[in-house]
């Protein structure tokens, strides 16, 4: 079957990517905790982080982790659109994406 060989390779390339997973999660963990400490996020770091939710929406489906795929494409809705940002659902946005990503990223998920 080319299941098992498929299987073997996309862990292998998530094993690979978890750095950047983790990187990027603490993008958006940085934004959410910009905009509670302050109530706004600087224009660089927010276009940063909608840039970083965009990516995590579409790669992480490729693994299988659908749900944080979503709570990602959450995020960057939340970023994206015209107007005030809202702290405490950014907050809980990015803190759902860490607890989905935290199991599958192994040690160093959370900040």
């Amino acid at each position: 079957m080319a299941e098992a060989p498929l299987q073997t390779a996309l862990a292998a390339i998530w094993k690979k990517n978890q750095p950047q997973t983790r990187e990027r999660l603490a993008v958006l963990q940085r934004a959410a905790k910009q905009l509670s400490t302050t109530g706004a996020i600087e224009d660089d770091l927010r276009a940063d982080a909608a840039t970083t939710a965009h990516k995590m929406a579409g790669s992480l489906g490729m693994f299988g982790l659908h749900s944080a795929t979503e709570a990602a494409r959450g995020i960057e809705h939340s970023l994206d659109k015209d107007g005030p940002l809202q702290p405490e659902r950014l907050r809980e946005q990015v803190d759902a994406l860490t607890a989905l990503l935290g199991p599958h990223l192994g040690d160093g998920a959370g900040s």
